[in-house]
């Protein structure tokens, strides 16, 4: 999803600086709950070392509520980590930016991080959408907690992702994680261009979802809060724009779909994802 957020023919903020962080195992074995919690400390150790006055926090897994649990005996629901390392984030200055899940039987609350969500929270949860803006069918939306965990929608059906063959293919995902790792992206815009800051970019992003799209969204169905249904992510920027005297960009090659997981994850992150030039001038200008 990294491609996503920052690069150079997918992203949606094309000067962002990645600190990728790979928790997820050889072969098809499902990364564990201490995998995501050392993946997060290790992203709040980076941030510490960086000196960095803000970050981003792009999170697009879940781990289901009733399995975290010390001990056998404890009862469900009474163990969740996220809860205080989202406080971390806080403090940290990073926002954390989580999937909503793709299964649209499910509540929101089923699984960790994104329960933590809430409109008192400054964690954003996106959803997936569809090329009418709609909710993509399998998105989760279901919230029996009453504090509107879902924060926002994206484009989640056959988005642009960088493949894995080749630095320069790419392939099409859908679901919450192509539509998480944009919101992202936008998010990080907005900090770099100092349009908000990590306590209200929350605020910000909703704010300016709603000035460019509009709130009158129709509500997701049985099971979601009542009232309108979350803002659609906008941004107000032509993105991207061609370098001076550069040739034309032009359309990486497709990477037809082989399988939804990986299956050999060693090295993903020791080769470039895209062809971005990281001294690239930054280019996005306001639409008039």
């Amino acid at each position: 999803m990294t491609s996503c957020v920052g690069g150079a023919f997918a992203g949606t903020f094309k000067q962002a600086s990645i600190v990728p962080i790979k928790f997820m195992t050889t072969g098809l074995i499902a990364p564990t709950l201490a995998d995501a919690v050392n993946a997060i400390a290790v992203a709040l150790n980076d941030k510490a070392q960086s000196g960095v006055p803000a970050g981003v926090l792009s999170m697009s897994f879940g781990f289901k509520v009733e399995n975290l649990r010390v001990t056998a005996e404890q009862p469900e629901n009474t163990v969740d980590p996220f809860a205080d390392l989202l406080q971390r984030t806080e403090q940290a200055n990073i926002i954390p930016v989580a999937s909503s899940g793709n299964y649209e039987n499910q509540d929101l609350t089923d699984n960790t991080p994104r329960r933590n969500g809430g409109a008192n929270t400054n964690m954003i949860v996106v959803g997936a959408a569809d090329e009418t803006s709609s909710r993509y069918s399998t998105s989760t939306f279901k919230d029996p907690s009453g504090q509107n965990i879902l924060s926002i929608y994206a484009m989640g059906r056959r988005v642009v992702c960088a493949g894995q063959d080749s630095p320069n293919s790419y392939k099409r995902n859908t679901g919450s994680s192509p539509a998480t790792a944009q919101v992202a992206g936008i998010v990080a815009m907005y900090l770099a261009k100092g349009l908000t800051t990590v306590p209200n970019a929350k605020q910000y992003l909703l704010q300016e979802a709603l000035r460019l799209k509009g709130g009158n969204w129709p509500n997701d169905g049985m099971g979601a809060p009542p009232g309108a249904g979350p803002p659609r992510a906008a941004v107000g920027w032509q993105i991207p724009c061609q370098k001076a005297n550069a040739p034309l960009a032009t359309q990486p090659p497709y990477e037809p779909p082989i399988d939804r997981y990986y299956t050999d994850t060693s090295g993903a992150y020791s080769k470039p994802i895209t062809n971005w030039d990281a001294n690239e001038p930054d280019c996005v200008r306001p639409i008039p």
